[in-house]
């Protein structure tokens, strides 16, 4: 087993036992005194709780737990949250993204020597990495619209450049087994929230310096 993944499951095992513990509200009343007085000695909260792991260790509860938040893993890492706020498209809507930011302060090396100095505009477009990366063709549409899913796997036999499939809800997995064609995902809408996407399905292309993103309607479903 992997060292992050023992140590999610301990995280999740010590939550689940200090679920276990019996807390009790205590309530301000005064009984008096009463026979002898004895020193209260506090439970120590440790003891206690190897006591209840070595109890679900030996009924067999800490594998019950372990294979719970695997199964849960799984299911998560297979199909993620959707999206949420992105809508289908009604109409054909065309915008540009421009990529260009401002450097707030000078950025030096280890050197001291100036790379950029304050104010300078940085377009990443024009930068080795991104420009292949944005030799790509991205489209995103929504994984459980199979109207979509159509029109996404025939447009990798028209589009000349490299194509990628992104989704904003569904299963990348199974979408990927099922047309033998890689699927991607959208995790957290990072993507469909930095370039201002608001509606599938969306293509996007580099346009020189920009990004132009084509909100396209599928066939039946304009306004």
């Amino acid at each position: 087993m992997k060292g992050y993944q023992l140590i999610i499951i301990l995280i999740f095992i010590i939550v689940f036992l200090m679920s276990l513990l019996p807390f009790k509200k205590a309530e301000a009343k005064d009984f008096g005194v009463q026979g002898h007085t004895l020193a209260i000695e506090e439970e120590d909260l440790l003891e206690l709780l190897l006591l209840k792991l070595h109890i679900l260790q030996k009924n067999g509860g800490i594998k019950a737990a372990q294979e719970e938040l695997q199964s849960k893993t799984l299911q998560r890492i297979k199909k993620p949250l959707p999206v949420q706020g992105i809508e289908k498209v009604r109409k054909p809507h065309t915008f540009e993204y421009d990529p260009t930011i401002v450097v707030p302060r000078d950025i030096k090396d280890h050197t001291g020597t100036l790379i950029h100095k304050a104010g300078t505009r940085i377009n990443p477009l024009n930068h080795s990495h991104f420009n292949q990366t944005w030799n790509q063709i991205w489209l995103f549409i929504e994984g459980e619209d199979a109207l979509q899913v159509k029109w996404a796997l025939e447009q990798q036999l028209r589009e000349e450049a490299p194509l990628k499939i992104i989704l904003i809800n569904g299963s990348p997995f199974d979408l990927s087994e099922q047309n033998g064609y890689r699927f991607y995902f959208d995790q957290l809408g990072k993507i469909t929230t930095q370039l201002g996407i608001k509606r599938v399905p969306s293509r996007v292309s580099r346009n020189e310096d920009k990004l132009r993103i084509e909100e396209i309607p599928m066939q039946g479903e304009t306004a």
